[in-house]
């Protein structure tokens, strides 16, 4: 039976302790921050049950759990909060019987109770979830398509397609990292977090996400509609609303003069790392830079100069040859994102 859990929070000592504490009874996977437990949920999984700490900087408990209620679904979520007071209001953006709240501070042993309860819970739900997923009908929605269906022995498995997302996913997801660093932007979790949920079409049960077209994943009105059908799920979560605006914009040519200058630059950056990604898999990441030229004008200039900049130094740190690169403060100051 699956017994990984899954534990977010922001204060490193309390993870330290909570693995101590349940060491041997679960199979651990710790995430310091919101960030890194989202990262954990769309990459590291199945678990059959996350816990998360309501209050964090930058992404929060809901928004941790709201993200495994698209996902997975099955998933027991157990939010941990110091407020005894907002339980109601969490009960009611987070669906029961797959939710529950425990107070801060909580023994061992009334958390071991919590996700012993979790845990079996969710290997009901893959019980009961395996008779479908051995035949196909139209109306099943345990199909290949799915970001889950199930081995023979009743857990999850990440499905051909959704391994190819998810794959996406962790590349983006290093690619904003580097060009964050690289131009220590401000907010790049914000960047490496719409990298991720940009493929949150490609793993969500296709109940959530609609019916899933079946052109190549490479044809540009494909990508359009996967990149406005993510920003529509990621509105589900609570208080994402400037990232799935990134999400959904990262098509656009012409912006409104509404837009938000932090949309309009999140966007440049997810449309220039996608288009990349695209690209590396057919081309090594110096042809793909040459091909991103002739639309450069989309990405931004400074912003694609910086990024060239930054694909074509790292052979060279690599092979410690000396390189001694354009001056890049102007492209800093014109790529900085503020709120």
């Amino acid at each position: 039976m699956n017994k990984r859990v899954l534990i977010v929070d922001d204060e490193l000592n309390l993870l330290r302790s909570l693995q101590r504490n349940l060491r041997g009874k679960f199979d651990l996977t710790m995430a310091e921050g919101g960030v890194a437990g989202m990262t954990q949920i769309l990459e590291g999984g199945p678990f059959a049950a996350i816990v998360s700490d309501l209050r964090m900087p930058e992404i929060d408990g809901l928004q941790v759990l709201g993200l495994a209620r698209l996902v997975v679904p099955d998933t027991f979520r157990v939010m941990l909060t110091g407020n005894v007071s907002s339980h109601l209001s969490l009960q009611g953006s987070i669906s029961k019987p797959w939710f529950q709240y425990v107070s801060k501070p909580c023994t061992t042993e009334s958390l071991c109770t919590v996700l012993n309860e979790g845990t079996d819970r969710y290997a009901m739900a893959s019980s009961a979830r395996r008779p479908h997923s051995l035949t196909t009908t139209e109306n099943s929605l345990t199909t290949t398509e799915n970001s889950l269906t199930t081995t023979e022995s009743g857990s999850p498995q990440i499905s051909g397609t959704s391994r190819e997302a998810v794959e996406r996913c962790r590349r983006l997801r290093e690619l904003a990292r580097r060009l964050g660093d690289f131009l220590n932007l401000n907010e790049t979790w914000q960047y490496e977090l719409a990298g991720m949920l940009s493929q949150l079409s490609r793993l969500v049960p296709v109940a959530v996400s609609e019916q899933r077209e079946q052109n190549n994943d490479h044809d540009e009105v494909n990508l359009r509609n996967q990149a406005e059908s993510s920003s529509r799920i990621i509105r589900e979560i609570p208080r994402l609303e400037q990232i799935a605006d990134m999400v959904g914009h990262q098509y656009t040519e012409e912006f409104e003069p509404t837009v938000p200058d932090c949309i309009r630059k999140g966007t440049q950056i997810l449309r220039m790392l996608m288009d990349f990604d695209v690209l590396t898999e057919t081309f090594s990441e110096v042809e793909a830079i040459d091909k991103m030229k002739e639309r450069s004008e989309w990405y931004g200039e400074p912003l694609f100069l910086s990024f060239s900049e930054l694909i074509s130094e790292e052979p060279r740190r690599r092979s410690n040859v000396p390189f001694h690169p354009h001056k890049l403060e102007a492209f800093r100051v014109s790529c900085s994102i503020t709120k």
